[in-house]
């Protein structure tokens, strides 16, 4: 379940991304220099409200950016649900993978989702080489070309090994 969960976060905040540089494009038509911050509800909801457009294009997208404004706050709503429901799992399994520094429910899923099963030497807390080379393609397919987060997820689970 873990996985599951962890992969839902993943898709939900890949989707903010997109509506938030839809929203980015948009602004770009709309205010002379765009919006260079980085966007959140809040922000963008002040910005969104202060727009007063010019002529029917400007209207139309005005609509459009209020729609992905809307679009930006159900996500966002939906990822906080989703991480909470991360949280009661990870809490659940009793792990103490979130001990370490900067581990919070979403990566701890992750991890735990794509380390279940891992076997691992309980005297020196190492994984055997053909566990490393399972669990880091398992996460290499996860994220889908993001390297660098799968292969700092390998890295986080051989240093957390012993300790699920």
């Amino acid at each position: 379940m873990l996985k599951l969960w962890a992969r839902r976060h993943r898709e939900l905040s890949r989707q903010r991304n997109r509506l938030a540089c839809q929203l980015h494009a948009v602004l770009c038509d709309l205010i002379p220099g765009g919006f260079a911050e980085e966007i959140t509800g809040g922000q963008a909801a002040i910005v969104v409200d202060k727009i007063e457009p010019r002529g029917s294009a400007g209207a139309a997208r005005l609509e459009l950016a209020r729609d992905l404004l809307a679009g930006i706050r159900g996500v966002d709503e939906h990822r906080r649900q989703v991480k909470k429901r991360l949280a009661e799992l990870v809490a659940a399994s009793k792990t103490t993978v979130t001990d370490v520094y900067g581990v919070g429910p979403v990566v701890a899923a992750t991890v735990l989702g794509y380390v279940s099963g891992v076997r691992r030497c309980c005297e020196r807390r190492s994984v055997l080489a053909e566990d490393v080379e399972r669990l880091s393609g398992g996460l290499r397919r996860a994220f889908q070309g993001e390297q660098h987060a799968a292969e700092g997820m390998v890295e986080l689970a051989l240093v957390c090994g012993g300790q699920h």
